[in-house]
């Protein structure tokens, strides 16, 4: 059974402003859902630890999807048009699941867990760029090599004037075709994996509170 709340912000509290949106959450169920405004990320979870792990697939359940916490902060931070410096995180744990130092815990559980993936994702980025002068080096031998034998069957005209164009355009088209994957990895190959890191940096030094899910019955909750 579904039912919606709508998130008011509270006038006398530091947040400043008001925001209005929906979120849909299954009656006895596991769910994960996320609203941006401005400059707030709002994560609401049944449980802390499906912030790094997804709840699984149950379609029977009202599970319709498995994503993790942080692959639904990632998503939205993907579907920003443009960067927004002070953006920060919020959290929405059930009461029981909260304790003094549970802020402590999940900023550091979130900040480690972004840098040892930032880390994976420059090392990519190294492999790729290593992998780009290997393939440079290489495509321009053969360029090269194409190219003088190019030249070589234009000079001599070793076969008939069809033949002669033929091979001498051949080497030329294979020449270049053999620097695609160089110029592909300097180009293009880069871009996502840097996209990424920039990603896991931004939310590695968010600010993070965490709130206390209102009564199931409330249809509204005040966003601190």
């Amino acid at each position: 059974m579904w039912f919606f709340r709508r998130v008011l912000d509270d006038r006398e509290s530091h947040a400043g402003k008001l925001v209005n949106d929906w979120w849909p959450m299954l009656n006895g169920g596991v769910h994960i859902s996320t609203c941006c405004n401005r400059d707030c990320i709002c994560l609401v979870l049944d449980d802390i630890r499906l912030l790094f792990h997804g709840p699984g697939i149950d379609p029977l359940g009202g599970r319709y999807h498995g994503l993790s916490g942080i692959d639904l902060i990632i998503r939205q931070l993907n579907h920003e048009r443009r960067s927004h410096p002070r953006l920060r995180l919020e959290i929405v744990l059930p009461a029981p699941g909260i304790s003094p130092d549970t802020v402590a815990h999940v900023e550091q559980s979130l900040a480690s867990y972004c840098e040892a993936q930032a880390g994976q994702l420059r090392q990519k980025l190294h492999d790729i760029w290593l992998e780009a002068r290997r393939a440079l080096l290489t495509g321009s031998i053969f360029l090269a090599v194409c190219l003088l034998l190019s030249s070589v069957i234009d000079e001599t005209c070793p076969f008939s004037p069809f033949l002669n164009r033929l091979f001498s355009e051949s080497f030329l088209i294979v020449g270049w075709v053999a620097m695609w994957r160089p110029i592909e990895l300097s180009l293009y190959e880069w871009w996502p994996f840097r996209h990424e890191l920039r990603v896991y940096e931004r939310i590695g030094k968010m600010p993070l509170s965490i709130m206390a899910a209102p009564d199931p019955t409330s249809s509204v909750i005040l966003a601190l």
